[in-house]
C-alpha cells in the first residue's frame, strides 16, 4: 500500500528565499548600544510563555511576495535573546527596504517572530526550528498613508500593525510600546478525535492510527500510536508524541511524523494491525479523509508565517489524506465519521 506518495503541505511554501544567514543592524539597532539616533523608535516586546533560550529576531519581508508561492525574506534586522519585556530601538530603515504601495507612500515590513537558539549564536537555522510568529509587526511607512491599501491605521513612520497572515495587509494599529508576542508554534501534545460509525461496524473490526511509513513498507518498531476494537460512538485521545522511528523529513523541510487513520477488520485475528488484514476505511470531515501530523520543529520563517494563517502549530494537527497533504483546521477532528462515504 502507499499513502500520500508526496506528502505536501501549505502549498506554495516548499522553499524559502533568505538573502541573510546573519544577523544584522541594516534599517534597526537594538537599544542595547547606547547610540541611539534621534530618530529611533522604541518598541516594547511582551514576551509570554517560556523564554529561556529564546532570540527575539525581526526579519525584513518582502509583503510583495505574498501574492506568489515563495516568500521573500531579507535581512534579520535584531537577533537578541529575549525576555519577558523586551525593548528595541529602531530607525528608519534602508530605502532599498521600502516597497511602494500607493502614489507617494512606500512601507518596509519587518515579521517578529521566536526561535530556540540551541546553539546560541543568535542566528536562526533549520536545526533549532521556531516557537513562535507574531501577528503584529513593525512597519515603517514613508509619505502620507491615509487611504493607501493594506495600511489600514497607519500613520507615517514605525507603527505597530496588526497584519493578516496570509497576505501581510494590516488589520488595525497597535502600540509600539505593547506589541504581543507568544509561543504561537509550541507543541501541542494532546489531541482528539472523535465521531461515529455511520454503519454498523462489522464483526472483529478495529480502529488504528498507523505510521504513514509503516503503510509505505518502511520498517518501523511500533506501526500503529493507537488501536482498539471499534465502538460507536468513538473518541481517541493521544497524549505525547509519536515513537521517533515515526519521523521523517516532509516537504520544505518540514520534520513531522504522519498518522493515518485505518479502520480495518482484524482478518487473522491478532488484535493489532497488521499486513494481513483488511483496510476498510478513513476517517472523514464530511467526504475529506484525515489523519494526524505531529510537527517536531518548524525549520523556517515562511513555514511558520503559513502555519499561522492556518491556525496550525507545532506537535499535533489534523491533516487531510486526500493526496493533497495539507493542514486541516483542527476543530474538524470532532464529529468524524467512519463508513462507506469514507473509502480507502
Amino acid at each position: 500500500m502507499n499513502f500520500l506518495p508526496s506528502l505536501v503541505l501549505l502549498a506554495g511554501c516548499s522553499s524559502e528565499v533568505d538573502s541573510s544567514d546573519t544577523a544584522k543592524t541594516g534599517g534597526g539597532e537594538t537599544a542595547e548600544t547606547g547610540d541611539t539616533a534621534p530618530t529611533a523608535t522604541t518598541f516594547g516586546f511582551d514576551i509570554m510563555g517560556e523564554v529561556e533560550g529564546s532570540t527575539l529576531t525581526l526579519t525584513w519581508v518582502d509583503v510583495t511576495s505574498f501574492a506568489t508561492e515563495e516568500l521573500i525574506f531579507g535581512d534579520v534586522i535584531v537577533s537578541v535573546a529575549a525576555a519577558a519585556r523586551t525593548e528595541l530601538a529602531l530607525e528608519p530603515p534602508e530605502e532599498d527596504s521600502l516597497r511602494e504601495v500607493a502614489e507617494g507612500v512606500s512601507a518596509a515590513w519587518y515579521v517578529p517572530a521566536l526561535h530556540t537558539d540551541l546553539d546560541a549564536d543568535g542566528v536562526p537555522s533549520a536545526a533549532e526550528g521556531y516557537s513562535g510568529v507574531g501577528a503584529t509587526w513593525p512597519v515603517f511607512v514613508q509619505g502620507d498613508p491615509t487611504g493607501a491599501p493594506g495600511l489600514e491605521g497607519a500613520v507615517e513612520g514605525w507603527n505597530a500593525l496588526q497584519v493578516g497572515l496570509s497576505d501581510g495587509t494590516s488589520i488595525a494599529a497597535g502600540d509600539v510600546a505593547a506589541v504581543p508576542l507568544g509561543p504561537s508554534l509550541a507543541l501541542q501534545t494532546s489531541v482528539t478525535l472523535s465521531g461515529t460509525w455511520s454503519t454498523t461496524p462489522p464483526d472483529s473490526s478495529a480502529v488504528a492510527l498507523v505510521s504513514l511509513l509503516a503503510l509505505n513498507g518502511e520498517t518501523v518498531e511500533e506501526r500503529t500510536v493507537y488501536d482498539q476494537a471499534a465502538v460507536t460512538p468513538w473518541s481517541i485521545t493521544l497524549d505525547g508524541s509519536p515513537p521517533e522511528d515515526h519521523f521523517a523529513e516532509q516537504t520544505g523541510g518540514l520534520f513531522a511524523a504522519v498518522e493515518v487513520s485505518v479502520a480495518y477488520e482484524d482478518t487473522d485475528g491478532d488484535g493489532a494491525f497488521g499486513r494481513r488484514d483488511t483496510d476498510l476505511y478513513r476517517m472523514c470531515a464530511g467526504t475529506t479523509p484525515l489523519g494526524l501530523i505531529f510537527v517536531a520543529r518548524v525549520p523556517t520563517l515562511s513555514l511558520g508565517l503559513r502555519m499561522m494563517a492556518t491556525g496550525n502549530g507545532g506537535g499535533w494537527n489534523a491533516l487531510t489524506l486526500d493526496g493533497t497533504g495539507q493542514f486541516a483546521d483542527d476543530d474538524l477532528l470532532t464529529g468524524l465519521v467512519i463508513g462507506p462515504e469514507c473509502p480507502v
